[in-house]
């Protein structure tokens, strides 16, 4: 309960942090002067759908480890999907700054 608590309190963090660095992103306008852009928030909710993305083959091949081999979770398993949420982040962050 405590490690999704702690998945859950980042989630909510990388929001806020990408919404802040992305909040100064201008929209372009077409010819017709709608807004084509999207908001900084909308950049916060990728980056987290991007996210969840990336947990769920460690997450998946870790439940196929505890199905057949009898593997538990430890702070170690908890460390290392905080990591990749970390190192996700990054990437995520270069991609949308180009």
């Amino acid at each position: 309960m405590l490690a999704a608590a702690a998945i859950a309190v980042v989630s909510v963090l990388i929001i806020l942090y990408v919404a802040f660095a992305f909040r100064n992103v201008q929209d372009d306008e077409e010819d017709d002067g709608e807004r084509a852009g999207v908001s900084s928030w909308t950049y916060g909710f990728i980056a987290i759908f991007v996210l969840l993305h990336d947990l769920l083959v460690p997450l998946g091949v870790f439940a196929v480890f505890g199905q057949f081999a009898g593997a538990e979770a430890d702070v170690l398993i908890v460390m290392a999907l905080l990591t990749i949420l970390g190192y996700s982040v990054n990437d995520t962050i270069v991609i949308f700054d180009r």
